[in-house]
């Protein structure tokens, strides 16, 4: 029975790390509703990617005039409109860094140097998660990223140093055992 629960123990706590780091589900949600993604997320490099076509449907920044994505090769622009003039964000797949500008006024511009690029998939453009804080505007759309595993890694953790804390004090009445009966 000891050793049963110590082959248990030592089981589970070595599989604990790895549900961690094996299960990276990911939400994206507006103003706390559910956004679902049929392109898909991606996850690379520590970065979630989402499709920002599909991301602008979802949030109903495509559905106008004055909001849209003009491609053009490995470079693509996002219009959002703004009080008089649209915002213009400028991108291009690989390259790490948006550039805004402000029509008609497009000699004044600022780049934004990013720790990631945005990436092409199965002919879709997908944009790293960092980038969405700067093109599209938090106090109206409230987007938010949601680890589904920030849910239940604590309890993993808390569950593995039960575990571990079990297989510790058998092992050690194992041991006093085993010196007893010699």
């Amino acid at each position: 029975m000891k050793k049963f629960i110590i082959i248990l123990s030592v089981i589970a706590t070595l599989l604990t790390v790895p549900i961690l780091s094996f299960s990276n589900e990911f939400i994206v949600t507006s103003n706390d509703i559910e956004l679902i993604f049929t392109k898909g997320i991606l996850y690379e490099d520590n970065m979630i990617y989402l499709p920002i076509e599909e991301l602008l449907d979802l949030l109903k920044i495509s559905q106008s005039e004055e909001n849209f994505l003009r491609k053009e090769g490995n470079k693509f622009s996002l219009y959002i409109a703004n009080d008089q003039y649209p915002d213009i964000y400028n991108m291009e797949i690989g390259k790490k860094e948006i550039v805004y500008t402000q029509e008609p006024q497009t000699f004044s511009s600022a780049t934004r140097e990013t720790k990631y690029a945005p990436m092409l998939r199965n002919n879709l453009i997908y944009i790293p998660f960092e980038f969405i804080e700067y093109i599209i505007p938090f106090e109206k759309y409230g987007l938010d990223l949601v680890n589904t595993n920030i849910k239940y890694s604590s309890l993993l953790w808390i569950i593995g140093g039960i575990l571990l804390l079990v297989f510790i004090v058998s092992y050690r009445l194992f041991k006093k055992q085993g010196k007893k009966n010699i």
